[in-house]
Formats: C-alpha cells, sequence, structure tokens
C-alpha cells in the first residue's frame, strides 16, 4: 500500500499532473438547499481567488426560467490583503413567490489592467430550490 502510495505520489511529480476542476471558494449554501429572503451567503475565498479592493466577486440569483432575481456583491468580512483563505459575505433579498427552481451563480473579480494584476474569469453554480 505504501509503494502504491509513494509510485502515485513520484510520477505525480514527475509528470506535473493536474486536475481539469479548477479549484474555488466555498460557500454557505449547498446544492439544493431551500433557500428564503433575505438570504446572507459566507464565502470563504480559500485562497484560490483573489479579491479586488475588498470585492471576491458577484453572485447572481437566476430562477429556472434564466430571469435574474437577485444580484450580490462579495465583500471582505476581514482583512483581505493577505494571502490564503478570506472570508466574505453578501446578502441578497427576492421574490420566489412564483419559482420553485434557481441557480446562484457565482463570478470572481478578475481585477483592472493588463499586466500580473489582471487574473482571469471564473464562476461556477449552485443548483438551489424555493419550495421543498
Amino acid at each position: 500500500m505504501k509503494l502504491k502510495l509513494f509510485i502515485l505520489i513520484f510520477f505525480s511529480f514527475i509528470f506535473n499532473c493536474k486536475t481539469n476542476t479548477p479549484l474555488r471558494p466555498t460557500i454557505s449554501v449547498n446544492p439544493y438547499d431551500v433557500i428564503t429572503s433575505p438570504l446572507t451567503i459566507n464565502i470563504n475565498s480559500m485562497g484560490v481567488w483573489s479579491a479586488h479592493e475588498g470585492e471576491l466577486g458577484i453572485i447572481k440569483l437566476i430562477d429556472s426560467d434564466g430571469k435574474e432575481m437577485a444580484y450580490g456583491i462579495m465583500s471582505a468580512t476581514e482583512e483581505w490583503m493577505k494571502p490564503g483563505p478570506v472570508q466574505f459575505k453578501t446578502t441578497i433579498t427576492f421574490d420566489a413567490k412564483n419559482a420553485e427552481k434557481g441557480t446562484l451563480i457565482i463570478h470572481n473579480n478578475p481585477g483592472d489592467g493588463s499586466g500580473d494584476e489582471a487574473g482571469e474569469s471564473h464562476q461556477f453554480e449552485v443548483p438551489i430550490r424555493f419550495k421543498p
């Protein structure tokens, strides 16, 4: 068992294996959670997304028909100019009386500029429900 683990680690270093799944922050809403308004969302950058002027990016709430229901800016709740994980938060308000399902779309803020200070644009989605 130890030999197999050693061989796996050895070849990973030799061939520089990478995952096709990009790293992303964690959020306080799990897939298919039932959510209500107002909704406060806590985000941990996990050190993989960088903040720009204290903002990690935006969150959009979209219903199952693609209509935008709410929009929030992920703002730092602590010192954001440090390496590693940083906590962010936003609160969104929405009316879901005619919707059963939706999606939270989380976008990073890649920053301005054309040099090293500009990052790559990333997003991921979390499916949610409004009714059990």
